[in-house]
């Protein structure tokens, strides 16, 4: 299925990371916030984050370093130290 603008239904090549072609994408956020947001889609896809959720790609095998998957460990982490009692029963004189 070939990728088209959102906006104005020109054809985009598939390996574009945004769905928006150069043109309304310049015209809806400006030239240096749109390359902003098409270089770190680009690193998005680098290291394997642009397609988390996605059911409609695959995933690409073997990715590389994730900044996402190391927060989401450090939350998860931080809520088990949040879930562990500060005091035990023999600690509240019951």
């Amino acid at each position: 299925m070939a990728k088209k603008c959102i906006y104005c239904r020109t054809a985009l090549d598939d390996s574009s990371v945004l769905d928006v072609c150069r043109r309304c994408g310049i015209g809806v956020w400006g030239e240096r916030m749109f390359n902003a947001i098409v270089e770190n889609m680009e690193n998005a896809r680098e290291v394997g984050d642009l397609f988390q959720g996605s059911v409609s790609i695959e995933k690409k095998q073997g990715k590389k370093h994730s900044i996402v998957k190391d927060a989401l460990v450090e939350i998860e982490e931080k809520q088990k130290i949040e879930k562990t009692p500060f005091f035990s029963n023999q600690d509240s004189g019951f």
